[in-house]
C-alpha cells in the first residue's frame, strides 16, 4: 500500500476503541508471553496488499474470496490465483501449495478448473470452517466433480449440485485446446461446505 486507506471494518472486544476512519502506522512490534487485545482490520477497496516487515514485503489479504485457476476469468473482489502470471491474476502459485495461511478465506471459487481438483485438502486448509467452495464447470470437464468419498476426505460436504449459477457466468471460458466455451452451455455448479 503506497497511500493511506480507510479502515472499514474491525473486530473488537468491549474494552477496545473504534479504529474506523483512522490511518494506522505500525511504529514498533513487541512480543507478549500472555494474551493481549489484538485488532483485525479490513482495508477499504483492497483484498490483497503488501506491508513491510522490516525490509521484507509480506502479502496480506482481507479474509474474503479466493478464485482458483482464474486464468482469463478473474473475479472482481476476489484474490485470483493461477499457475502463471497474467492480467487479473493477483498471485501466481500452484493450487496444490497455496501461499496463504490456513483459514484465510470464507469462500473459494473454481470456474472451469483445468489440470487440478479444487475439492482438495489444500483448498480446505486455506478456508475457514463453514466456508463455501463453489465449482462451476462444463460437464465435459473431468475436474468439475469429486466423488462423495473424496469430498469427505478433503474436509468438505456437498451441499448442492445443479445448473450454472448466474453469478459464475462471466469472463471467457476456454477448453484445454484454447477453444471458447459459450457460457452456460452444459455447465454444472457444485457447492460444498468446509467442515
Amino acid at each position: 500500500m503506497t497511500h493511506p486507506e480507510s479502515v472499514t471494518a474491525t473486530i473488537t472486544t468491549p474494552d477496545d476503541k473504534d479504529f474506523t476512519d483512522l490511518t494506522l502506522t505500525i511504529q514498533s512490534v513487541r512480543n507478549y508471553p500472555y494474551a493481549v487485545t489484538t485488532h483485525n482490520l479490513t482495508v477499504n477497496l483492497l483484498h490483497t496488499y503488501f506491508v513491510l516487515a522490516g525490509a521484507t514485503p509480506v502479502l496480506v489479504h482481507n479474509c474474503g474470496e479466493l478464485n482458483l485457476g482464474s486464468g482469463d476469468t478473474p473475479m472482481a473482489d476476489a484474490v485470483n490465483v493461477d499457475l502463471k502470471a497474467a492480467p487479473g491474476v493477483n498471485v501466481a502459485a500452484d493450487v496444490g501449495a497455496l501461499p496463504f495461511r490456513g483459514g484465510s478465506f470464507n469462500a473459494v471459487h473454481a470456474i472451469n478448473p483445468l489440470g487440478f481438483q479444487p475439492v482438495s485438502t489444500e483448498t480446505a486448509r486455506a478456508m475457514n470452517p463453514g466456508g463455501i467452495l463453489t465449482v462451476a464447470a462444463s460437464k465435459s470437464n473431468k475436474w468439475r466433480r469429486a466423488g462423495s468419498e473424496a469430498v469427505a476426505e478433503a474436509g468438505f460436504e456437498l451441499l448442492s449440485a445443479g445448473g450454472l449459477d448466474p453469478k459464475r457466468a462471466f469472463g471467457v471460458m476456454k477448453r484445454a485446446d484454447g477453444g471458447i466455451i459459450p457460457v452456460g452451455t452444459n455447465f454444472e455448479t457444485r457447492v460444498c461446505r468446509r467442515l
